[in-house]
This record gives C-alpha cells, structure tokens and sequence, in this order.
C-alpha cells in the first residue's frame, strides 16, 4: 500500500515532489481555521470556496482580506467575483515578474505590494475583528 504520492510542481529544480497536498486556511493572526488534506491532486483555484465557507461557518461574516499565491489565481474576473466574497483579494498572477525599468525622470517604475500581502503556499482569510 502506497502512502506518499509524488506531486507535480512545476517548480525549477523541484520537477516532481513527494508528500501529500494540504491546504491551510488561517486568520492574520496565524490560527488556521480549516485544513485538508488532499487524496487526489487538485487546482488550489478549486480550494477558495470550500476556504470561505470554512472562514463565514467560524466566524459568521465574510473575511476582510483573501490572499493566496499565484497557484489560486485564475483570471481577472475570478478576482473581481472574489472581491464580493471578502474585503480585499489579494492574489498574485501567474507567470513571470517583468524586469523594472526606469521612467523619464530616473525613477524606477513598477506595481506596489499589497501591505500583508501573501507568504508560503497556502490561503489566508483575514477577520475584520
């Protein structure tokens, strides 16, 4: 009986990784709320809904920001329909960061983080308490 399956990461250096997929849904505050642990492989797009109805079950409202890395991310719209769902999404886009450059005036020119934004692999559900 097999109890470690290999996952496909897609990451450089890291093709194939061995362990099982969990997903972790915390507060800011680090207390993770909900978890799971995967039997068959699954989209972490797929994983947002099942998050936030863990998050509204535990605290009976809608979290004040939704941050995941670019695994949850899907499309702009999926942002946009997420916005309605909590406060603030911050999700980042999949691909690669496109290489600064410098404007008219010698300044550096680039998109800003969101403040608190989004560290590790999983999904963090903020409480507005």
């Amino acid at each position: 009986m097999r109890t470690t399956r290999s996952i496909k990461r897609g990451k450089a250096g890291k093709a194939i990784e061995f362990g099982h997929k969990v997903l972790l849904a915390e507060t800011g505050e680090k207390f993770i709320i909900h978890y799971e642990t995967m039997a068959k492989q699954r989209a972490d797009k797929d994983l947002i809904q099942e998050s936030l109805n863990s998050h509204g079950k535990v605290f009976g409202s809608k979290p004040a920001v939704l941050a995941g890395d670019k695994g949850f991310y899907e499309s702009r719209e999926q942002i946009e329909s997420l916005s309605e769902k909590a406060g603030t999404v911050s999700i980042c886009k999949k691909g690669r960061r496109r290489r600064r450059r410098e404007g008219k005036r010698g300044r550096v020119q680039g998109r800003a983080a969101v403040p608190g934004g989004h560290r590790g692999d999983d999904l963090r559900l903020k409480t507005g308490v």
